[in-house]
């Protein structure tokens, strides 16, 4: 008798078991805010960063996808992975071709990002440099903005150089120097060492050399000639580190 008890209590016991709901842990639930368009005035084609923070208020860690739209279509999407308890960015990255005011939504957030025209004047100009021989090379200035995110701020001129290909069909892709320093010279200093260093790159490519703003032939030049004379004026002196 006891022992058909105790078959009939484990049998209860089971039933219940399997009837009755299990109780779950709190689920993940997600957040977003601090959306960010940087910069929020950019021009066409410029790298636009869009951040958001994604924060998981529950009780366990999950992944959550975030969507970008941009005037409302779907653009892309990010999956993260955020622990309970912790807010981690979202960041996409995007580029308008057009000018025009654009809507930037993240799930529920919402921004604006205003693509402004370009401003590019390309002027031919006089080669300020003795053309290494045989070389084909065009001379110019680019004037572009001083601050790009200042639509109607001030402009500086950029002066550059195009060296010819060797080539009658060369790559469509050209190869551009930058020069080091900072503050380096970048067309000067390719022209004393051209024919050695630079010249095969015109095998099959043309060759575009600028004066980074603020230095060589570039306007305006930031260069502070009262140093360059005095390191001549030095030249002479046995001078110690010191001195």
């Amino acid at each position: 008798m006891k022992k058909r008890i105790l078959i009939i209590a484990i049998a209860v016991a089971l039933v219940v078991t399997l009837i009755m709901p299990v109780a779950c842990p709190n689920p993940a639930q997600f957040e977003l805010s601090d959306l960010e368009i940087s910069p929020a005035r950019a021009f066409s084609g410029e790298l636009v960063t869009v951040t958001a923070k994604v924060s998981n208020t529950g009780g366990n860690l999950d992944s959550y996808v975030v969507t970008l739209k941009i005037d409302g279509v779907e653009v892309s999407t990010k999956k993260v992975i955020v622990p309970t308890g912790e807010a981690w960015d979202v960041v996409f990255t995007v580029t308008e071709p057009n000018p025009g005011i654009y809507q930037i939504e993240l799930d529920g957030l919402s921004g604006t990002l205003e693509v402004l025209e370009r401003v590019v004047e390309f002027e031919s100009a006089p080669c300020l440099f003795d053309v290494p021989f045989g070389q084909t090379v065009e001379c110019g200035y680019l004037t572009v903005p001083e601050d790009r995110s200042q639509r109607d701020g001030p402009t500086i001129r950029l002066y550059f150089a195009i060296f010819s290909s060797q080539s009658n069909s060369p790559a469509p892709d050209p190869v551009i120097y930058l020069e080091g320093g900072p503050g380096g010279k970048a067309v000067e200093s390719v022209v004393l060492n051209f024919n050695d260093s630079y010249a095969p790159f015109l095998a099959d490519r043309d060759l575009i050399v600028f004066d980074q703003r603020g230095t060589g032939y570039s306007e305006p030049a930031l260069d502070c000639p009262e140093v360059v004379d005095l390191v001549y004026q030095n030249l002479p002196l046995d001078l110690t580190p010191e001195e």
